[in-house]
């Protein structure tokens, strides 16, 4: 019942009501300050499973820590511990309050940013923070990443996470710097750019590259007749363009192009798309 609340929450609420307080304005005062409410150290029935055993697990002193730091509700709590279970492991001290600390100060961020990134992203919670000299944290080793080889400044890589905050939990090796290698070896983009590319658009480091990234390239070399420069220069001035579903929004609009301006070579839809990249993005039935 980690989304529900405790008597003593309903005697609050009622009284606050009997005095002339409406409903509207509670939830006001309850968005505002989430940590008034009891903190429930029962977890709901979806939570309830035998491998995860969240029930002996759950620390009250560390929930109530958690909200009162993040300024977060019950219902922010359940929906954290459903994706990342493990959270309901983790004390205060040793876990969340240098973790917390860590990930604020490095990436300069604000209470609220803090708060946005960790609902969306729990399982930072749980990576390590502290370097030795032997050996780079993980938090430590993803912010090198982007510091020194991807070439972002401390402003774009906190925008960047704060738009992807699983940017935080992506294997350097298996999965950033290929990434990084594909923008600048593959399609040559210079590294200043790249770092524009992954500030605007940060979920192109998540996406799959042989299922998602050079498939796509291929089609608009193939269907539009565009060397690789030139989808460079495209994602460079749209970096969504990589983000577009390939069945259902690039295709479709290239078709609908094709078929509706009567554009019968290749060379022609690539001329069009190249001086307008940013109509790939727009939607066939809702836009064109």
């Amino acid at each position: 019942r980690t989304t529900g609340c405790d008597a003593s929450d309903i005697y609050a609420f009622a009284y606050l009501n009997s005095i002339g307080i409406n409903w509207d304005k509670i939830r006001l005062i309850l968005d505002a300050f989430p940590v008034i409410s009891f903190c429930d150290s029962e977890p709901a029935w979806e939570l309830l499973d035998n491998k995860n055993r969240i029930g002996n697990n759950l620390k009250t002193d560390a929930l109530v820590f958690l909200r009162k730091r993040l300024q977060i509700s019950n219902s922010d709590l359940f929906a954290m511990m459903k994706t990342h279970s493990r959270l309901a492991s983790y004390g205060v001290s040793g876990g969340f309050l240098p973790k917390l600390n860590a990930i604020q100060s490095r990436l300069n961020l604000s209470t609220r940013e803090l708060q946005r990134v960790v609902l969306r992203m729990p399982s930072v919670t749980g990576m390590s923070v502290d370097s030795t000299s032997q050996k780079m944290s993980a938090l430590d080793g993803r912010i090198d990443f982007f510091l020194n080889e991807a070439r972002l400044s401390p402003v774009d890589l906190k925008e960047a996470i704060a738009k992807q905050p699983s940017l935080l939990q992506y294997s350097i090796n298996s999965t950033l710097r290929p990434k990084l290698d594909f923008l600048i070896k593959e399609l040559a983009i210079e590294e200043d750019s790249v770092s524009r590319i992954i500030r605007a658009a940060p979920a192109i480091l998540g996406l799959s590259l042989e299922q998602n990234l050079r498939p796509k390239v291929a089609l608009l070399q193939d269907e539009c007749n565009l060397s690789t420069q030139e989808i460079a220069n495209m994602i460079i001035t749209v970096p969504a363009i990589l983000l577009l579903s390939l069945k259902r929004k690039i295709e479709p609009c290239l078709d609908f192009l094709r078929t509706e301006l009567r554009l019968f070579s290749p060379e022609e839809l690539g001329h069009l798309i190249q001086r307008s990249p940013r109509i790939l993005t727009h939607g066939v039935y809702t836009s064109l």
